[in-house]
C-alpha cells in the first residue's frame, strides 16, 4: 500500500463550529493548512499553533477570536498565508511577524489591533496582500513598508 504525498490539510470552513481552538492542535504537525474560518470560534488564539510546523496557510479569519494575536505564530517558518481578519483581536501586531520571509498575505483587518505598525514588516518581500484596514492602528506609516514588492494590495 502506498503512503499519499498529498499535503494533509484540515478545511472546515463556513459552518457552525463554536467554542476555542483546543491546545491540542501542536499535535498536527504534518498539517499544512488549517483552514477553519467563518465559523463561530471563539476565545484566544492558542500558543500551542506553533506545533503545526509544516503549516504553510493559516485561516481563521472570520470567526470570534479575542486577545492578542501570539507571538509564537512567528515560529512558523513555512507559512505563506495569514488570515485572521474580522476577529476580536486586541494588542499590538508582534513585531516578530517580520520573521517570516515566506509569507505572502497577511490579513488582520476588521480587528482591534492597536499601537503602531513594527518597521519589521517590511521584511515581508513576498507580500502581495498586506490588509491591516479597520483597526486601531496609531503613528505613521514605516517607510519600511516601501520593501514590500509592487503591486502589493495593502
Amino acid at each position: 500500500m502506498k503512503h499519499s504525498t498529498m499535503p494533509l490539510t484540515s478545511l472546515v470552513p463556513s459552518n457552525d463550529i463554536s467554542g476555542p481552538i483546543p491546545e491540542s492542535v501542536a499535535s498536527l504537525t504534518k498539517l499544512t493548512m488549517f483552514d477553519i474560518g467563518l465559523n463561530q470560534i471563539s476565545g484566544n488564539v492558542p500558543n500551542s499553533l506553533s506545533g503545526m510546523s509544516s503549516l504553510t496557510a493559516l485561516y481563521i479569519g472570520f470567526n470570534k477570536l479575542v486577545g492578542p494575536m501570539p507571538t509564537t505564530v512567528s515560529s512558523l517558518t513555512q507559512l505563506a498565508v495569514i488570515n485572521m481578519q474580522n476577529n476580536f483581536l486586541t494588542g499590538s501586531l508582534p513585531t516578530s511577524i517580520g520573521k517570516l520571509t515566506q509569507l505572502t498575505e497577511l490579513e488582520l483587518s476588521n480587528n482591534q489591533l492597536s499601537g503602531s505598525i513594527p518597521t519589521e514588516l517590511g521584511l515581508l518581500l513576498r507580500a502581495e496582500i498586506f490588509d491591516l484596514a479597520h483597526n486601531n492602528l496609531t503613528g505613521s506609516i514605516p517607510t519600511e513598508l516601501l520593501n514590500l514588492p509592487a503591486g502589493t494590495f495593502m
